[in-house]
């Protein structure tokens, strides 16, 4: 069977939303999530783009490995240009962002554009939703957290999201999950600020495809990847 990752971009200026399939040969030469999100940014990020122009790409992604039972395959990588250097903004955290992210259906996400008020991003089996978040302006990392959770009715969720020295400009903010864990550096929290994002917000059931589940479940029984 032939693993096809799936690219969900996203436009915060006109709302657009497209599922795309990523070449295969692209996620063969570049590996995992940070392989795929130097790719794009090679391709997409020309060199006079400000890191907080809405044209400017975020992207979240996660390698193949994360949300199935490879010793520790959950990592994400979050990639921009960075504000703090201006060149090269890559960050990762681990935790179960990265995992439900592809159990909802993601590889990988592209945002662009500015949304018109504070905004976050809500993935759930395939489907995405742009929700209101003015309401959590200002609000730090465990309180946001806590107020989607209680919107959307689900503790199960999980929450990327960004505080009030992200909003306020500091260029070296984070993005933070599952409270402590954090995608702390380059400044990708001031870029998700940027484009008035409070918040990505994972959830999902599908299962992670396996080319090959019979050689995989051996080879990691074994403690063996050759």
């Amino acid at each position: 069977m032939e693993f096809t990752a799936t690219r969900v971009e996203i436009n915060l200026v006109t709302g657009e939303i497209h599922r795309r399939p990523i070449p295969p040969a692209a996620t063969l030469a570049f590996i995992g999530g940070r392989g795929l999100n130097m790719s794009y940014l090679l391709d997409h990020l020309g060199p006079g783009i400000d890191p907080f122009s809405p044209e400017a790409p975020l992207l979240f992604g996660a390698g193949p490995f994360v949300g199935t039972s490879f010793p520790g395959g959950a990592r994400f990588n979050i990639s921009a240009r960075s504000p703090q250097t201006r060149i090269l903004g890559d960050s990762n955290a681990g935790g179960f962002f990265g995992p439900e992210m592809r159990f909802a259906g993601v590889d990988q996400l592209v945002i662009t554009g500015r949304a018109p008020h504070p905004t976050y991003l809500f993935l759930h089996d395939g489907k995405v939703e742009l929700r209101d978040a003015r309401g959590l302006r200002g609000e730090d990392i465990v309180e946001t957290t806590k107020a989607i959770q209680e919107e959307l009715g689900e503790r199960r969720i999980q929450v990327a999201s960004i505080g009030p020295a992200a909003e306020n400009g500091v260029r070296f903010s984070g993005v933070f999950t599952n409270f402590t864990r954090a995608a702390a550096r380059t400044g990708m929290g001031t870029v998700m600020a940027a484009k008035n994002l409070k918040a990505v917000v994972v959830r999902g059931t599908l299962k992670v495809p396996l080319a090959d589940q019979a050689r995989f479940d051996e080879r990691t029984s074994t403690g063996s990847c050759r």
